[in-house]
């Protein structure tokens, strides 16, 4: 691009007072694309800055620009500052808007507090809910290993029975009565 092309990359003339690209766009009511073509074209008086991606247009490129800025309200001060009364007290206004800071910091507090408490007793019953299906998980377990076991035993004795009645029907001996094969 030729230096003509790129006249618009400069710093603002320091006479003149500057608004933002997103502003003028804003008061300008147009498209910030739209504003800096206007720039780019010389139909608004702005830039560049060198060196970086912030647009500025003049606010007496426009009338609207100009305004736009004398109706903007100006920001109103947010920090106060205290005052001591001739006893070297606060005044009570300031008094009273420390008071009301500090109650509603004890409100949110409050809140903060309330709401961990519900959240742990709601945790403590989920716990106990827990820990009685835990209890009753192990109770069927032991269950389950005491019938394990006494089926085991009782498998064994089966085993040692069949045993006993192959190895007479092996002998061509067939007891009367079952029961003399348990008295061994």
């Amino acid at each position: 691009m030729s230096d003509a092309a790129e006249s618009w990359v400069r710093f603002p003339d320091p006479e003149r007072p500057v608004v933002s690209m997103t502003e003028a766009a804003r008061l300008l009511n147009r498209d910030i694309a739209t504003v800096r073509n206007y720039v780019r074209t010389n139909k608004l008086a702005g830039g560049k800055y060198p060196d970086k991606m912030r647009w500025w247009v003049y606010v007496d490129a426009d009338p609207r620009l100009q305004a736009g800025l004398e109706r903007k309200p100006k920001p109103r001060q947010t920090r106060r500052t205290t005052t001591l009364s001739p006893d070297g007290g606060v005044h009570e206004p300031d008094r009273q808007l420390a008071a009301t800071a500090s109650d509603a910091k004890l409100r949110e507090y409050e809140e903060t507090i309330r709401q961990l408490t519900a959240a742990a007793a709601l945790e403590a019953e989920r716990a106990e809910a827990a820990n009685k299906v835990n209890e009753s998980l192990l109770r069927a377990h032991e269950h389950l290993l005491k019938a394990f076991t006494d089926s085991r035993s009782e498998a064994g004795k089966s085993l040692q029975i069949a045993n006993i009645y192959r190895d007479l029907l092996a002998s061509n001996y067939i007891p009367d009565d079952p029961g003399e094969l348990t008295q061994n």
